[in-house]
């Protein structure tokens, strides 16, 4: 079996162009999965920082205070939230 050259040539050149246009593509979805996996660890990364500056609560303290709230046993300490206002008023106002 015999192969001009012009014939091996067109060839090469058929598929050199194929190969080109296979690279563009793939290149392409990589870097479209790319910017898709950047902005997931951005989004990701703005969710943790938002969980770590979030306040961390008891759940049993809460549940707690929810079942003595409902059973008519909690008790207001309404000295204490008085004097918390007060502190509150001068730290913000500069009142003594």
């Amino acid at each position: 079996m015999s192969i001009k050259i012009s014939e091996f040539m067109t060839t090469n050149a058929t598929l050199t162009e194929e190969s080109k246009r296979e690279t563009k593509s793939t290149t392409q979805t990589l870097k479209a999965k790319l910017e898709e996996s950047v902005q997931q660890t951005v989004h990701l990364s703005t969710q943790a920082q938002q969980l770590a500056l979030a306040p961390h609560v008891d759940i049993q303290k809460v549940e707690s205070i929810k079942s003595r709230i409902a059973e008519n046993k909690y008790e207001v300490n309404t000295k204490s939230i008085a004097e918390r206002i007060l502190s509150l008023e001068k730290d913000m106002f500069g009142k003594k």
